[in-house]
Order: structure tokens, then C-alpha cells, then sequence
């Protein structure tokens, strides 16, 4: 029964982001805080292959786990953001895929960042980047002259097909992301940015 109620949630909060562009935060909350309630330990299943399905507001995704292609104007926009968190066993290994879209008559895109993940109490995620790739083998500097990049969140839910993110930022301003599950990284890079063009350089 519990795990039906589980479904259903989560189907009805993939069905708000379906209809509409901007829906409403507070049901949005409201879903995820109920869904947060039936996994105690939320960071301990994160292991798999994601796509940040949704994200609470525009430019947040870049902000937090974007390379800063997507800072030097509105000409470079971000399509999608895919995600690897490997097992324990495997040293927690995090990998991400930054798909970028140059307006007008060009291709997209991909970024490759390479890094490590921790986990900590019942939700705690840190995230350390200490490498990122451009899809020709460049290497991307990180921003503000930093050695690496840390993404620091919580994780209020997760399940065998979707995870939600929060992050708070000094002010007490927070963000959401709900990441649902894709089969393969580097089949769903292939398929935003075409395998003639893409190449993957942490293998």
C-alpha cells in the first residue's frame, strides 16, 4: 500500500511539471515534503544514472552545478544536466554531463565534470568537482580561479526512480531540483548532442 501511495506521488508530481511550465511552488513543496516523510535516510540510495528533470527556478541549475559556460551571456543557455553517482564500493565517484546550447545555427554541447561525492547524517550530499572537460578534451577553469568546485545540499527524497535536492543559500533562499533516472549518462548525452560530436573523457 505504501509503496503504491509512493508511486501515485510521484507520478502526480511529474504530472504538475507535464502541464504546466511554472507550476506552483507550494504544491510542488507540499508533494516532496510528504514523499520526504516516507524515507528517513534519503542519501543513502542515490547510487545511478540522473537527469535533473525539474528545478524550482531558472538559472539555478547553472548557478550550483554548471560549469559558468552559460555566465558569458544569453547566447549560451543550458539544455540539460545529467548526473552519475557511483557506489560506495566504487570510491563514490561523481560524474556529470553539462549539455549547452549556443543560439543560432549551431550544435550543442557537452561538458564533462569529474569529481567525488559524501554523504553525511540522514541527508547531508557534498559534491567535490575537481575536473572539468569541454567535449573537444579543453580543460574548463573553474570559477572565481578556484582548484575545484563543492556542491553543498540536502537531500530530501529518494527512491529507485527520483530524487529532490534543496539547497539553501546564506539567506535562507532555497532552491529545489527533483532528478528522475535515465538508463545510461552517456546514451542520453549521445542522444542531446549527437555521437558524431560527443566524446567522453573520464573513462
Amino acid at each position: 500500500m505504501r509503496e503504491m501511495e509512493i508511486e501515485m506521488m510521484e507520478g502526480a508530481l511529474k504530472t504538475l511539471f507535464a502541464r504546466m511550465d511554472e507550476p506552483d511552488i507550494y504544491k510542488v513543496r507540499e508533494i516532496l515534503m510528504r514523499l520526504a516523510k516516507t524515507n528517513p535516510r534519503p542519501n543513502q540510495n542515490l547510487a545511478g544514472d540522473w537527469i535533473i528533470f525539474w528545478a524550482s527556478r531558472e538559472g539555478c541549475i547553472d548557478k550550483l552545478f554548471g560549469t559558468g559556460m552559460t555566465d558569458e551571456g544569453w547566447w549560451m543557455q543550458l539544455q540539460e544536466y545529467l548526473l552519475r553517482f557511483g557506489k560506495k564500493k566504487e570510491g563514490r565517484v561523481c560524474e556529470a554531463i553539462e549539455i549547452v546550447r549556443k543560439v543560432g545555427p549551431f550544435p550543442n554541447q557537452s561538458n564533462c565534470l569529474r569529481g567525488n561525492y559524501a554523504i553525511s547524517g540522514t541527508n547531508r550530499l557534498k559534491i567535490t568537482f575537481s575536473e572539468m572537460k569541454t567535449d573537444e578534451g579543453k580543460d574548463l577553469e573553474f570559477r572565481e580561479g578556484k582548484k575545484k568546485m563543492v556542491v553543498d545540499v540536502d537531500v530530501i527524497y529518494s527512491s529507485k526512480k527520483m530524487i529532490a535536492i534543496q539547497w539553501e543559500d546564506d539567506n535562507g533562499e532555497c532552491d529545489f531540483y527533483v532528478l528522475t533516472r535515465v538508463k545510461d549518462l552517456i546514451a542520453e548525452r549521445d542522444k542531446f548532442v549527437g555521437t558524431s560530436r560527443a566524446r567522453y573523457f573520464f573513462n
